[in-house]
């Protein structure tokens, strides 16, 4: 559970893993703000690595879904806990759409016809 200290500007400047006087207030691990703080103390190069993984986790599910649909594999075929996991990913995939789908539509300028 992250913890942090913020400056006069209100922006993070400490993070520790335990509560202090220092750093008593807690932010959620998935907090923007924190991942953008940390995505700055990274050394060069690192956001690049995180960000292939994220995409060859994509080609992976991708090659998944291709594989179940030409029937090579069942989803059954893969072990439960990859089940999960993909299902959540899936899940996730969806509702981010979704929220992006949202963000772009606004109700005042529907037009119908």
């Amino acid at each position: 559970m992250p913890y942090i200290k913020r400056n006069a500007a209100n922006e993070i400047e400490l993070v520790s893993a335990v509560k202090t006087e220092e750093t008593a207030e807690f932010i959620a691990k998935s907090d923007v703000e924190l991942q953008n703080y940390l995505a700055g103390l990274a050394p060069k190069g690192a956001s690049t690595i995180g960000q292939t993984d994220t995409e060859v986790a994509r080609i992976f599910e991708d090659l998944v879904d291709v594989l179940i649909a030409k029937g090579v594999i069942q989803f059954t075929d893969l072990p439960e806990p990859a089940q999960r996991k993909l299902i959540k990913r899936q899940t996730l995939r969806k509702q981010a759409t979704n929220l992006e789908f949202d963000a772009d539509h606004d109700d005042d300028t529907i037009q119908i016809g």
